[in-house]
């Protein structure tokens, strides 16, 4: 999941792939949400915020 949202923040926002369906700021904010997210339950899981 955490690659998931990597590549659509990725290719999402590029204009010249999508033109004008490309992501708007909320999109960009739940997908970044989303990322941190699965890096706080990675350090967590590793034992990293201890």
């Amino acid at each position: 999941m955490p690659f998931l949202a990597v590549t659509l923040l990725y290719q999402n926002n590029r204009t010249a792939w999508v033109g004008r369906l490309r992501n708007g700021w909320a999109t960009n904010v739940v997908l970044a949400v989303s990322l941190l997210l699965f890096l706080v339950l990675l350090a967590s899981q590793l034992d990293l915020l201890n």
